[in-house]
């Protein structure tokens, strides 16, 4: 049977749901960290390193440096804070 989710009111506009009191309480540290945004990499910038580009071409990993865009902060605090249960 799967653990009963407790919902504690947040500041975010949708409810937050938590897998556990402690879940719950450790969101409230989560959130006053923030979340640090994503960066991607300009690869022309980085003109005293050639052979970074050419790595991360060879290993598929540009799709990654694509990938970046807009988040919901509010999402990736209440994952965080569920994973702690």
């Amino acid at each position: 049977m799967a653990p009963k989710r407790v919902h504690v009111a947040g500041s975010s506009s949708r409810q937050n749901i938590f897998l556990s009191p402690t879940c719950a309480e450790h969101f409230k540290l989560i959130e006053k960290k923030g979340v640090i945004q994503e960066r991607s990499i300009d690869f022309h910038d980085i003109t005293f390193l050639p052979e970074m580009e050419t790595t991360a071409r060879y290993y598929s990993w540009m799709d990654f440096n694509f990938l970046i865009g807009e988040s919901n902060a509010s999402w990736v605090e209440e994952f965080y804070a569920n994973a702690l249960g």
